[in-house]
C-alpha cells in the first residue's frame, strides 16, 4: 500500500475514540517512558480521552485508510491550558510531565520566543501494518502545514530514541536542539527515570514553520 492511498486530516470527534485506542495500544506496548512506569493500555486510553479536548483535537492530525484510523499525531500549543487529570492520573503521569516540562523550560531559556508561537507535537503513533509507508512522516508534514496556517512560527517535539530522532531530523527537516541522558532530568517526579534501561537518551528537536 502506498502513502497516496492514505488521507491526512485534522482530528474530529468522529474518529477520536478510534484514534485514542490506536495510540493507547501503541504507547502501552512500545513507548519507553510509558513502559518504564508500567502504565497500562487502558490508563493511556483514559489519559488520551482527556488530553484530546476541543483545542488539542483541532491541533492534531490523523491518517485514514478506508476511513480507518491508522495514525495519530497529538499536538498542542505551549499557550494552551494544562491537561486536567484526575488525582490518580496525576500520580501515574507526573514523572512524564515533569520530564517534558524540564526540557521545555530549558528550551525557552535558550530560545526566548513567545510560547503561543510554538506548536508542540506531543505524541505520534502509526498502525503496525503501515510502518513502512511513510505515514509518520506525512502526518508530521501535514500537521506542520496545518500549524503554520494557524499562525504558529515554530514546532517543537521530543524524541526518545534513534528512530524517532532520525525521522524528525533526516526525513522531516527538524534540528536537534539538545540531547539528554535521563540522569540529567532527575528533578522532582522525573527522578523515576534515573534508572531507565529502555532508551539511552531523550531529546528535543525543532524547526521553523514559516
Amino acid at each position: 500500500m502506498s502513502s497516496t492511498e492514505v488521507f491526512y486530516t485534522e482530528l474530529t470527534a468522529t474518529h477520536q475514540e478510534a484514534a485514542c485506542r490506536l495510540m493507547a495500544k501503541a504507547f502501552g506496548s512500545r513507548e519507553p517512558l510509558v513502559l518504564h512506569l508500567g502504565i497500562t493500555e487502558e490508563e493511556m486510553y483514559e489519559f488520551l480521552v482527556l488530553a484530546l479536548g476541543t483545542v488539542r483535537s483541532s491541533r492534531s492530525t490523523i491518517a485514514l485508510a478506508d476511513d480507518k484510523v491508522i495514525g495519530l499525531l497529538l499536538a498542542e500549543s505551549f499557550a494552551d491550558d494544562p491537561i486536567t487529570l484526575t488525582p490518580a492520573q496525576e500520580e501515574r503521569f507526573a514523572p512524564i510531565f515533569e520530564l517534558l516540562n524540564q526540557m521545555a523550560e530549558e528550551f525557552f531559556v535558550r530560545h526566548p520566543v513567545p510560547r503561543d508561537q510554538v506548536h508542540h507535537q506531543l505524541m505520534v503513533s502509526v498502525d503496525e501494518g503501515y510502518k513502512r509507508h511513510k505515514v509518520c512522516e506525512n502526518m508530521i508534514q501535514h500537521n506542520n502545514a496545518m500549524a503554520a496556517k494557524k499562525g504558529f512560527r515554530y514546532c517543537l517535539a521530543e524524541v526518545t530514541g534513534p528512530i524517532s530522532q532520525n525521522v524528525a531530523i533526516e526525513r522531516c527537516g527538524y534540528t536537534l536542539d539538545r540531547k539528554y541522558t535521563y540522569a540529567e532530568l532527575s528533578q522532582g517526579a522525573a527522578a523515576r527515570f534515573q534508572d531507565m534501561k529502555l532508551s539511552e537518551f531523550c531529546g528535543l528537536v525543532w524547526r521553523t514553520l514559516h
